[in-house]
């Protein structure tokens, strides 16, 4: 293994490998001027790490991501829950399946719809802003502005804005016109 020693905050790297350098680096370590990297070091003597922060950074994004597509869900869920017994008055007084299915997918891309206008917005003024001005007062990141991620995301959002509610909507019909009606 490479143990790579950097003087703190900047400085050159000093490379040590194996378990015979271990005394020289805890006489500079003990100093608490140095920082230990257990780490791959290129052939310049640098320590790579922009693979960790690309993958704790994917990782983190993946985490938030998946929040942030089961909230969607559920708002469109419990929406269409909590109004089981108003869609078997609309059933009841002449709205056709079809006609409901349709207005719950209309629903649902609304939903989509908000959502994608106000991350896009809000998310781009809150990378340039909040997220710039960190990255600026920290030595070790380096701010790059991405906005391919989200619209990544955004078919996906408009996908289960149709996908959900049609989902919701087939098993809501099976149970009997007169029993959605009298649920409480």
């Amino acid at each position: 293994m490479l143990y790579g020693l950097e003087r703190f905050p900047l400085g050159e790297l000093e490379v040590y490998e194996g378990e015979s350098d271990v005394e020289k680096l805890w006489e500079k370590l003990s100093t608490g001027k140095y920082l230990l990297y257990a780490a791959p070091v290129d052939d310049n003597g640098k320590v790579e790490t922009e693979w960790i922060k690309h993958q704790v950074g994917g990782m983190l994004t993946l985490v938030i991501g998946i929040i942030g597509i089961l909230n969607f869900i559920n708002s469109i869920l419990t929406g269409i829950v909590t109004r089981q017994k108003e869609f078997a008055m609309m059933e009841s007084i002449g709205m056709t399946k079809k006609q409901l299915t349709r207005m719950l997918i209309y629903e649902g891309l609304y939903y989509a719809g908000i959502t994608i206008v106000t991350s896009l917005v809000m998310g781009s003024l809150f990378s340039l802003t909040v997220v710039r001005a960190l990255s600026d007062g920290m030595w070790f990141m380096k701010y790059h502005f991405v906005i391919e991620p989200m619209l990544l995301v955004f078919p996906v959002l408009l996908v289960l804005g149709v996908v959900v509610p049609v989902i919701a909507g087939s098993s809501q019909r099976k149970v009997s016109l007169i029993e959605r009606i009298r649920q409480d």
